[in-house]
């Protein structure tokens, strides 16, 4: 059965949306679930390189890097969503969360 995301990448690779949702379960998916971290990071890294300032590709990719234990590159990640967007509130907390935790 073809997903709405997967019919979305199909019609538009070159949509930087349509690769942040196609990251979405794969990153928060346990493995068993079909969740796939790499895979997730290609479809942000995607989307990223069609759009370099998209936000939401920035703040999950932060995410990505954080569950492969890369907390500088999580953080830099956050850090320029920040840049991009001072309002970007799950960029802010999670960056105070990794400084919490001591990372």
């Amino acid at each position: 059965m073809t997903t709405a995301k997967d019919m979305a990448l199909e019609l538009d690779p070159d949509n930087p949306d349509a690769q942040v949702t196609g990251s979405k379960r794969l990153l928060f998916a346990k493995k068993r679930r079909g969740g796939d971290i790499q895979e997730a990071m290609f479809h942000l890294n995607r989307a990223l390189e069609l759009e370099e300032s998209h936000v939401m590709a920035l703040v999950l990719r932060g995410f990505a890097h954080e569950k492969l234990e890369d907390y500088a590159a999580a953080k830099d990640d956050w850090n320029r969503a920040l840049e991009l967007n001072p309002l970007c509130k799950p960029a802010e907390d999670n960056l105070l969360r990794l400084v919490d935790e001591g990372h």
